[in-house]
């Protein structure tokens, strides 16, 4: 059969790995099918006669390239964490407080690392118990060798593991799309009212505005142009940050006395949705570490993840600190649309991040339709039927993100319950679950089985709460006497 080599892919938002669409080709010297799956781990089942099914799965997969060196995974890691997430993190702490704010984030960020580590750790021994170190796993397969190796009455829900975590995934992309091109028409709107103040239009027309080149984008098939335009968002990003960081500190700040230390308690759940929006990036663990040419260089106490996500959080925790203790209450969805609206620097820092929300809303899309892809060719047998389902999939994820940011139009809102709805469960739910399937056979501890159990019953927790305090919020905001932290919303 034939070998298929993946090398990375490097979105601006997302490290989009072709792993959707070619499911075709397996390495020879490995893995056969109809082959014994070799195990290496005493007193689990892996053998073919016992588990066809993962005998089948393991034979459709392909491998990385293991091409990445450290330095490059570092830098990858950080820029597939740093996107618009990055500047909403102020508005979260308008949400939770000074202090809130400062215990959450750096919480936020030591859970979402812990979680990486479970899913990473969690795959090495799957491929090692499938006898293939270098095999290629998605986060849905990853979900599905553990079921399939696990205890007998897990494996039958295999499949379905699966499709939930394909699904999952697929919202997320689709919502993610949702935000992008509505953070876009914000820009929009505010870049247009300082020229013509008169003009009253509520965000939903510029919005509709927005999704004429976001369709041009949404049109875009290719996988390397895409790959070339994240380096452009980026760039523009990272020099966004920059211009920002000079005004915020560029004059006297304000006393921390002058910001409230906490708020208000209904506030702190969609502060939750906003940081966990914003720490989104565990799903790219996998991909980054299994193309490493020096994988045990990824997990160590000052190895690629944590170096990176620490660097990453304490970021965020910078910017979310002083752009809030800068701005207080008036701070916007977006820190950067606190920028002067009367500067050309700023206005031009606007304009760049409306084409990085661009690029991103095309990869974010893309990454969504690659997700379909193989379904639709396992069932639609015709060439010509694949290309008209593959087209319809895509105008549905662009119809779908239009109308969802047209009707919710609240920026910080819709962040709020994209987080808390999708990010909940790959981020902090499944890890844990997974790390309890995957070592069940092992003593795992009293400790680390409580210490999982409590990171599940707290996700599902502010899942529940958080997702149904956004949509609460949502309701009392199409009311006309909806207040937001003492300042009426108009649109």
């Amino acid at each position: 059969m034939k070998s298929t080599v993946y090398s990375i892919d490097l979105n601006s938002q997302d490290l989009t790995l072709d792993l959707y669409n070619k499911r075709d080709s397996c390495d020879n010297q490995n893995i056969s099918r109809g082959s014994e799956i070799p195990s290496t781990t005493s007193g689990t089942p892996t053998s073919s006669s016992r588990n066809p099914i993962l005998n089948r799965s393991i034979s459709n997969r392909s491998h990385y390239s293991n091409t990445l060196s450290t330095g490059r995974t570092l830098i990858y890691l950080i820029k597939a964490n740093l996107g618009p997430g990055l500047f909403a993190i102020p508005a979260a702490f308008k949400d939770a407080g000074l202090v809130g704010g400062s215990i959450g984030v750096p919480l936020m960020a030591l859970l979402s690392i812990h979680c990486m580590h479970l899913l990473v750790n969690s795959t090495e021994e799957l491929k090692s118990r499938c006898g293939d170190p270098d095999m290629a796993m998605d986060y849905p397969q990853v979900i599905e060798t553990a079921c399939l190796t696990g205890p007998k009455k897990i494996a039958k829900y295999a499949t379905i593991a699966r499709r939930f975590i394909k699904i999952s995934l697929f919202i997320k992309e689709l919502a993610f799309c949702s935000v992008f091109i509505l953070f876009a028409g914000y820009y929009l709107r505010q870049l247009v009212s300082y020229y013509y103040p008169e003009q009253e239009w509520a965000i939903r027309h510029w919005t509709a505005i927005m999704s004429i080149p976001a369709l041009l984008m949404a049109c875009i098939k290719s996988h390397e142009y895409l790959h070339i335009l994240s380096y452009l968002a980026s760039g523009i990003k990272a020099l966004s940050l920059l211009v920002l960081s000079c005004y915020i500190f560029k004059d006297d700040l304000p006393h921390i006395s002058e910001r409230p230390a906490f708020s208000k308690p209904s506030y702190l759940l969609l502060y939750y949705g906003t940081v966990i929006f914003a720490f989104e990036g565990i799903t790219q663990a996998l991909p980054l570490h299994d193309n490493m040419r020096t994988t045990q260089n990824f997990r160590g106490w000052n190895g690629v993840l944590n170096t990176g996500m620490i660097l990453i959080g304490c970021l965020y925790f910078t910017v979310g600190f002083y752009g809030y203790l800068k701005y207080g209450d008036i701070t916007y969805p977006s820190i950067t649309m606190n920028l002067p609206k009367d500067d050309v620097v700023c206005q031009v820092v606007k304009i760049g991040l409306i084409i990085a929300l661009l690029i991103n809303y095309g990869n974010q899309l893309h990454a969504a339709v690659e997700i379909t892809e193989p379904t639709i060719d396992r069932h639609c047998k015709k060439e010509r039927t694949r290309i008209f389902a593959k087209i319809g999939i895509r105008a549905t994820v662009f119809i779908s993100s239009v109308l969802v940011a047209l009707i919710t139009e609240n920026l910080d809102l819709l962040m709020s319950l994209v987080g808390a709805l999708t990010c909940t469960f790959l981020c902090l739910l499944f890890p844990p679950t997974l790390d309890i399937i995957t070592f069940c056979h092992k003593p795992l501890g009293w400790f680390r089985l409580a210490k999982n159990v409590f990171i599940i019953l707290m996700a599902l927790v502010v899942f529940a709460t958080g997702t149904l305090a956004a949509v609460m919020a949502f309701e009392n905001y199409f009311e006309e006497d909806f207040i937001y932290h003492g300042t009426r919303v108009t649109f």
